[in-house]
């Protein structure tokens, strides 16, 4: 089979084919070929392998990515417990705000004091300023790592589950508003930390959790302090209404007396 030109195009053919067939392009291509490629650095141990290739080291200071990667992998479970959460302690205890300390936690090991997370947590309760917060948290990040690269000195690995257990005191402090909390709390929590933290042993998160559990014991007692609180409020205010109510009833029997002593007409007369 020929292949036939049109005389029309036949100039323009000649035109671009001696730049393609001339020698300047396989010079190119053999110079492109021999150009040297940047070879990645090894990773100096496992351990960072698998941090770098973890959900969780993806999104170094990034806390709208760490949310979105860590939501793709919740279970229908895990995500109705933020909200049962957010039902049980109000806006103090939105989905975020469990994000946020958990990101905090996950990613500032070994470079956040937990001074800082809990001063933060205390704030965020606060505020409700979430993105101040993750400004701040940000910046102290930041410096640490800086600190670190210029003593050369590598970030220390902290397990995932003190991770866990740091972001649960950190959510306690600003979701809760204190440290103990109750059996369901409890359920809810192990089902949201095990779903952020799913490389962490799951029965060390539940142990974390257990052991902030108040027992049934320290809340009948709470509840007989503040009812002997709230007895010991009415004591005052009866004692200091008691001499006025005394005075009254004094007045009342004289008059009752001066009443008896009266007879029968004058009686009459004075309850007509």
């Amino acid at each position: 089979m020929q292949l036939t030109l049109h005389s029309s195009c036949h100039g323009e053919v000649e035109k671009v084919w001696p730049s393609l067939r001339g020698p300047g392009l396989l010079a190119q291509t053999q110079q492109a070929l021999l150009l040297p490629t940047k070879k990645r650095k090894p990773f100096s141990c496992p351990r960072a392998y698998i941090e770098k290739s973890d959900a969780v080291y993806d999104f170094f200071n990034k806390f709208k990515e760490f949310c979105t990667r860590v939501f793709r992998n919740f279970s229908l479970e895990t995500t109705r417990a933020f909200y049962d959460f957010e039902d049980r302690h109000g806006s103090a205890a939105r989905p975020q705000y469990v994000l946020l300390w958990c990101w905090a936690a996950a990613l500032g090991a070994g470079l956040l004091k937990s001074e800082d997370m809990m001063k933060g947590a205390n704030r965020l309760r606060a505020t409700f300023d979430i993105f101040y917060e993750e400004e701040i948290l940000n910046l102290l990040m930041d410096e640490a790592m800086k600190k670190r690269q210029k003593s050369k000195s590598a970030v220390p690995f902290v397990p995932y589950e003190a991770r866990a257990e740091k972001a649960l005191e950190a959510i306690c402090k600003c979701c809760i508003g204190k440290q103990d909390i109750d059996e369901e709390d409890a359920e809810l929590l192990i089902c949201m930390l095990q779903g952020i933290f799913p490389a962490g042993d799951k029965a060390e998160i539940e142990r974390s959790v257990r052991c902030k559990v108040r027992p049934v014991e320290d809340e009948l007692s709470e509840s007989s302090d503040e009812e002997k609180d709230t007895d010991a409020d009415i004591d005052e205010t009866n004692s200091a209404v008691s001499p006025l109510a005394g005075e009254r009833l004094e007045l009342l029997n004289e008059q009752q007396g001066m009443l008896n002593t009266l007879p029968r007409e004058e009686k009459s007369s004075t309850h007509v």
